[in-house]
Formats: structure tokens, C-alpha cells, sequence
């Protein structure tokens, strides 16, 4: 994962990354691996209290969150 993000990062402005939600803390290193984050997240299956976490712990790994994107379930 890590050779694919360096890979990534050096080629292209924008990587938009998809996954799982989980308890673990790997995600911290992926999030913190960007300059910019743009979180998406699901209405009626993320909540409030999910994006403000995801938010506060961005700002720990020094990424800049540009905003949000909410998208509705089908």
C-alpha cells in the first residue's frame, strides 16, 4: 500500500482513495499521507459524530481538508 501511494502521489494531483469503514488506525497513515482530503460521506450511514471524528483526527496528521462530500444512498 505504501509503494502504491508514493506511486500515486507522485503522479497524479488528485487520488481518490474507497474503503471500509473501520476501528483500526492504519487509516491515519493513508489520510496522512496526502496533502489535501476531501471525505465523502454516505447520508443515513455516516453520522454526524463519524464526520467530526474523521475531521478532528485529519487535522492530527497535518492534511489540509478542503471540504465534503455527502452522497445519498440508492
Amino acid at each position: 500500500m505504501t509503494d502504491a501511494l508514493e506511486s500515486a502521489t507522485e503522479h497524479y494531483n488528485w487520488v481518490l482513495l474507497e474503503s471500509p469503514s473501520s476501528e483500526l488506525t492504519s487509516g491515519r497513515a493513508v489520510v496522512g499521507a496526502f496533502r489535501y482530503w476531501i471525505p465523502i460521506v454516505e447520508l443515513g450511514v455516516a453520522s454526524r459524530e463519524d464526520l467530526e471524528r474523521g475531521l478532528a483526527w485529519a487535522r492530527t496528521t497535518g492534511v489540509e481538508t478542503l471540504g465534503v462530500v455527502a452522497i445519498d444512498s440508492p
